[in-house]
């Protein structure tokens, strides 16, 4: 677990710094303004509380971006943390709060990692989802490109 920077035991946390070296990150694929009261998701499971921008990623729970990263989780766009809303098999929708016109498809989003000064931890988003560390790594589907850097 430590080659992968991660924590045996809350216990190795005094002895010895960890840096988790994964990033797992994606692009948009979608943006859409949508106003107050519209829902999102499967079964429209989100309803917007104000006038937003909502933008798609493609990743969903058969990439390993399970359900339970609905209203727990967030993501890094811009260096900023936004939460995913909604999941489906192979999307994610994350909500900005606000009206972006800014944004282009094809900017990357963070679910996992670091990007530029801000961080989403991993050992806290497995505690959000409910979920233990090691699983919640090895849910991340083999079909997910991986990039080995030096």
């Amino acid at each position: 677990m430590g080659v992968a920077g991660l924590y045996p035991s809350n216990d190795f946390k005094g002895i010895v710094k960890l840096y988790f070296p994964l990033t797992w990150k994606t692009q948009i694929s979608y943006i859409r303004n949508v106003t107050k009261g519209e829902t999102v998701g499967y079964g429209n499971h989100h309803k917007c509380a104000t006038n937003t921008t909502i933008v798609t990623i493609p990743l969903g729970y058969s990439d390993g971006l399970s359900k339970n990263y609905e209203g727990k989780s967030f993501v890094l766009i811009r260096n900023e943390k936004y939460g995913i809303v909604a999941v489906t098999m192979d999307q994610a929708m994350v909500d900005l709060k606000r009206i972006r016109d800014n944004l282009k498809i094809g900017e990357e989003v963070v679910i996992l990692g670091k990007q530029q000064r801000a961080y989403i931890d991993p050992e806290v988003v497995a505690t959000q989802i409910g979920i233990g560390i090691e699983e919640m790594l090895c849910q991340i589907n083999p079909r997910i490109p991986r990039v080995f850097i030096d």
